[in-house]
């Protein structure tokens, strides 16, 4: 028989996991690099797929179109920052290029390419819509 200050204790350990949001232990880099090249392509986030994960690399593609081609992109996540880059390409994290963050605040995703010129443009994802439609 446990102590009432044991069951606190154990009460104070796992009640924050049990009621923890549902997308907190699920939101994944495959899943921030869908929400990132969503936002720095202008592509609905439903259009970007993930074709596989090689290590911290998602390599990801969606629809052009103009010509019904798709394109393929890779993506990694390093910190609060989404880098991408081409199949083939270099990868876009030179002082040349935007800067593409992310933060998660109270389940959505919000996704921030900064342009050189100061412009920024902005997506808001709902994470559990996120984590859903890509299982």
């Amino acid at each position: 028989m446990l102590k009432p200050s044991m069951k606190l204790v154990l009460f104070l350990i796992f009640v924050p996991v049990l009621s923890a949001p549902s997308w907190a232990m699920e939101l994944d880099d495959a899943q921030i690099c869908r929400a990132g090249i969503s936002t720095v392509m202008d592509k609905k986030v439903e259009d970007v797929v993930i074709k596989r994960q090689q290590k911290s690399v998602i390599y990801l593609k969606f629809p052009i179109e103009e010509n019904e081609r798709t394109s393929e992109l890779k993506c990694l996540v390093r910190g609060e920052q989404v880098i991408w880059a081409t199949v083939t390409g270099r990868w876009r994290d030179s002082d040349l290029d935007s800067y593409v963050h992310y933060a998660v605040e109270d389940g959505i995703l919000t996704v921030k390419e900064r342009h050189k010129n100061g412009s920024i443009f902005t997506k808001k994802f709902d994470v559990d819509k996120l984590i859903k439609f890509q299982k």
